[in-house]
């Protein structure tokens, strides 16, 4: 966790990041095949590791109440522990993969993490290669900072990330 919080650092504008000097604040996306543990990463990265059931917590919130759903689909936290940053987290379903453009075309994003689960089919992972090389081939991300996690899962009790 401590890399990836080293990441968002350099990626922030300190020690001559990207935005370094600059006024503006730092947004970053984090993308995905579906399944990968996006969601669980950004909430880890805004709580800590004190959310102790997190996977339970999860299930709870995708799972229909009263005919609604409490997950909207994206999600938005804003970080501020040792520096503020906007991170915006996209499904990726392959309705959602769609309108990740929509997000990098409205927002100018500063970092795209982009999340594969480590125990992915062979044909997903080319999936998630195909959306890696489109996403780092595009205008608006052109001076984008890219950081690639390969989620591994320590046994099947453990969360994701």
């Amino acid at each position: 966790m401590s890399i990836i919080k080293s990441l968002f650092s350099k990626c922030a504008g300190f020690s001559g990041g990207l935005i370094s000097g600059s006024s503006e604040f730092p947004q970053f996306l984090i993308l995905g095949l579906d399944k990968s543990g996006k969601t669980t990463l950004l909430y880890r990265l805004k709580i800590g590791s004190g959310w102790t059931n997190i996977a339970s917590d999860m299930a709870d919130m995708r799972t229909p109440q009263d005919g609604k759903v409490e997950d909207p689909g994206y999600h938005y936290e804003e970080l501020t522990r040792s520096f503020s940053v906007g991170v915006w987290e996209v499904p990726g379903t392959e309705a959602m993969r769609h309108i990740w453009k929509l997000f990098y075309q409205s927002i100018k994003i500063h970092c795209v993490v982009f999340v594969v689960a480590g125990d992915e089919t062979e044909e997903r992972i080319d999936a998630a290669k195909r959306h890696l090389h489109v996403l780092m081939s595009e205008a608006e991300l052109r001076n984008t900072c890219f950081c690639v996690i390969i989620n591994q899962k320590l046994d099947e009790m453990s969360n994701p990330v």
